[in-house]
């Protein structure tokens, strides 16, 4: 399971839940960090089945421990959009909070992503080549962005799970507006907690626009970096591979 388990509306779900796992499972993988997001902060009955949670770490493609393949990014605030389908109001805020904010005499790296709609995305080139001023980039999409990460001053993005993980990791430091379109709670609800441990300054998508975004930028570059707190466990991959080997060996039978 992922580090947060959305609420079901109907409290008896969480018996039911219980039932179902207690009979028939012999363990519960959480692909999260116990220090960060305890799994009893959105499961409510954790502590009835602790001996049975296995924390692997965070599950995501990138490989953290490589190097910066360059310089791209260097000293500059990049605004990503994660896919783009919803990331247009986002990319929009940037735009106008940019001449309000201490970091205004950066480069502003606006990363699309491949799904923002093509009318939304000329609109935005139009804005930057009349407002940029020379120091706002639009990329429609990055394959270095664990780089540009690494390298950047200031991430601003939504709260997808793999970019909110990278950002933890390699980021110095992060504003994070969370989609919360529809019935998607989890993005909100995971940037809250994080922003708990001081790794990010949260803006709720309801409320966003440019003054908004604007104040947010400039409390998190007055505050500390991302870097000054414990790094989040993202070796997931390995743990989850090794706490299944481990089970099974438990559970094999003498040889033949």
């Amino acid at each position: 399971m992922r580090d947060i388990l959305v609420q079901s509306p109907k409290p008896e779900r969480i018996a039911e839940m219980l039932e179902t796992f207690e009979r028939w499972f012999a363990l519960v993988m959480i692909h999260g960090d116990e220090r960060l997001i305890p799994f009893g902060r959105t499961f409510p009955a954790a502590a009835r089945i602790a001996a049975r949670i296995r924390y692997t770490g965070y599950v995501i493609d990138a490989d953290l421990d490589r190097p910066a393949a360059s310089d791209a990014g260097r000293g500059e605030v990049i605004v990503s959009a994660g896919g783009g389908a919803v990331g247009f109001p986002l990319l929009q805020a940037a735009l106008d909070a940019r001449p309000a904010t201490v970091v205004r005499d950066r480069t502003w790296r606006l990363v699309a992503g491949p799904n923002l709609p093509p009318d939304q995305f000329a609109a935005l080139r139009r804005r930057v080549e009349t407002e940029g001023a020379g120091l706002v980039v639009l990329d429609r999409s990055r394959t270095d962005f664990t780089t540009l990460l690494s390298n950047c001053t200031l991430s601003i993005s939504q709260g997808g799970y793999n970019t909110v993980i990278e950002t933890l990791c390699l980021a110095d430091r992060a504003v994070i507006v969370p989609y919360a379109g529809g019935l998607e709670t989890e993005q909100g609800l995971r940037a809250d907690l994080l922003a708990e441990t001081g790794a990010f300054q949260v803006v709720d998508e309801a409320a966003l626009d440019g003054p908004a975004l604007a104040a947010a930028v400039d409390r998190r570059m007055a505050g500390p970096s991302i870097r000054t707190l414990p790094r989040c466990d993202a070796d997931g991959r390995r743990r989850t591979l090794a706490i299944v080997a481990e089970v099974l060996a438990s559970r094999a039978g003498p040889p033949p």
